[in-house]
């Protein structure tokens, strides 16, 4: 579907049929060739201006194009030009007839139009037709597919690049992947490099959609994804970037955006949900970076009086110690029977329970509730800054928890109060996440305490903004004791590698 000048193009048909192949099982369930109709509308009223169908034809998938004067579409192994205004027929080229297909059509065809000119793929060859007279210009071999995605053309600046990817999983970067500028409507090459084979690391096929392109940049995604400088040197990857199957990513806005996905291939970089990417910005507003006050103790909050050591009756933190054993040496009943329950709404994350008292966080409101462990009567409660995923942890009268503000806090347990908070964020930046404001740098599990010492971390990757910042922290005070950035390096052009060495700083 298109809409081109108020016109919407519809092309109906059956959709399965698409991925048949000449197959006995097939012919009982599906006419072949696939026949189809495309259908102009008026797309604020939605009339049908006219209609265009063929007994033989068997229009390619995907390859509906318009200019504003004609309609294209690739059909069998030939080219079909229609008026936009009335759908009739004004030039063909090539085969516009067949009958069974004998290979997959999905994801195999490619159609273009620019300048003038109509670019597709025809029996291995690209093609440039006029686009006036169908008349042909010029033909270039095409290069290979990728996995299960079309040959990639794109038109910048009057040149015409073409993609080629390699069939098997484990070969190296294709030199031809991108490597000639044509001319748009002489068919002479004037740009030639070896740029992406320089950027792509191999190991596995390429990513299963199409590349993207902008006026300066070709976007591959064979790891995850390579940018080609076209006016430059500023050549870039991001091995841990993929896009969904068949859709990939889109540039827009200065942006690249990702959808979620399910893609199986490098898990232990995927990043999950949909993403907005920017480029890394060297300068940064000062009000924005961590100030010396990211450690602000509190005033008017004394340190709690009711210090007292866990007890084998406790669960003071996430899976009770340190080691994340969940093993108490406490009796349990033979049989259990309720005996309270208490609405708090929302998703909760698993209960804390020391001293009499239970603890518990409704994620998505940013609050941590203090019940009486014995009545379930909500003692007291405290709203922070962001979402909540991770049971909090009590050290000597203490409750130590993190946010997706970027915070840790610390509240006394007998009250609820805020003895201290620290920034674990290294600047002031937001984004969206969940629905909700968070800090690029969230804090993320619960705080674990070991040896007098608490420590905890903020960010979502190595890879993005900066990394991850490990703190460890005085549980009493909130002073910072050590700190740490853990981040990867990218890896350099031509360094054929999923990352470069990890930097640890200080």
């Amino acid at each position: 579907i298109i809409l081109v000048n108020d016109v919407l193009l519809v092309v109906t048909g059956s959709p399965v049929a698409e991925h048949a192949q000449k197959h006995p099982a097939f012919e009982d369930r599906y006419t072949f060739p696939n026949r189809k109709t495309l259908v102009a509308l008026n797309s604020a009223s939605g009339k049908v201006l006219w209609r265009w169908s063929s007994e033989e034809a068997d229009p390619r998938p995907q390859t509906l194009a318009s200019d504003g004067e004609r309609v294209y579409m690739q059909v069998a192994d030939g080219v079909v030009a229609l008026d936009l205004a009335t759908g009739l027929p004004l030039w063909s080229y090539g085969k516009t007839v067949d009958g069974w297909r004998q290979t997959l059509t999905f994801g195999q065809y490619t159609l273009v139009v620019s300048d003038g000119v109509v670019l597709c793929n025809l029996a291995g060859n690209v093609t440039a037709l006029a686009a006036e007279s169908g008349s042909l210009l010029w033909t270039h071999p095409a290069g290979k597919y990728g996995f299960h995605e079309p040959l990639d053309i794109f038109v910048i600046d009057g040149l015409v690049w073409l993609g080629s990817e390699r069939p098997d999983s484990v070969a190296p970067p294709a030199l031809e992947d991108f490597s000639k500028g044509i001319n748009l409507h002489t068919g002479e090459v004037e740009n030639q490099n070896t740029i992406i084979a320089g950027l792509q690391t191999a190991g596995h096929h390429h990513r299963c959609y199409r590349e993207r392109a902008t006026t300066n940049y070709i976007i591959t995604g064979k790891r995850g994804v390579e940018l080609m400088d076209l006016n430059g040197d500023d050549h870039f990857r991001a091995n841990w970037v993929r896009g969904s199957c068949q859709f990939g990513l889109i540039p827009a806005n200065g942006l690249i955006y990702t959808p979620p996905h399910s893609c199986g291939c490098y898990m232990e970089t995927k990043l999950r949900g949909f993403q907005a990417m920017a480029s890394e910005r060297s300068v940064l507003s000062a009000a924005r970076r961590r100030t010396p006050d990211a450690f602000r103790p509190m005033t008017g909050h004394k340190a709690p009086d009711d210090i007292r050591s866990v007890s084998a009756e406790d669960w003071p933190t996430y899976r009770r110690s340190p080691l994340r054993d969940a093993v108490a040496t406490t009796q349990a009943p033979a049989e259990l029977h309720k005996v309270w329950q208490t609405a708090i709404g929302g998703a909760l994350t698993q209960p804390v329970i020391v001293g009499g008292k239970a603890l518990v966080a409704s994620t998505d409101t940013h609050t941590l509730f203090a019940l009486d462990a014995g009545s379930g009567a909500v003692a007291w409660s405290y709203t922070c800054g962001g979402r909540i995923d991770s049971p909090p942890t009590i050290c000597q009268g203490r409750v130590l928890f993190g946010s997706a503000d970027g915070n840790v806090y610390c509240l006394a347990i007998k009250n609820g109060a805020e003895i201290w908070r620290f920034s674990c964020a290294p600047m002031d930046m937001r984004t969206v996440a969940y629905d909700q404001i968070e800090s690029l740098w969230p804090v993320h599990g619960s705080v674990l305490v070991l040896n007098g010492v608490a420590y905890c971390f903020a960010g979502r990757s190595t890879w993005l903004d900066g990394g991850i910042y490990f703190y460890a922290l005085d549980p009493l005070t909130g002073t910072v004791l050590h700190e740490r950035q853990y981040r990867s390096r990218h890896p350099a052009f031509a360094e054929h590698k999923d990352k470069g060495a990890d930097e640890h700083i200080e």
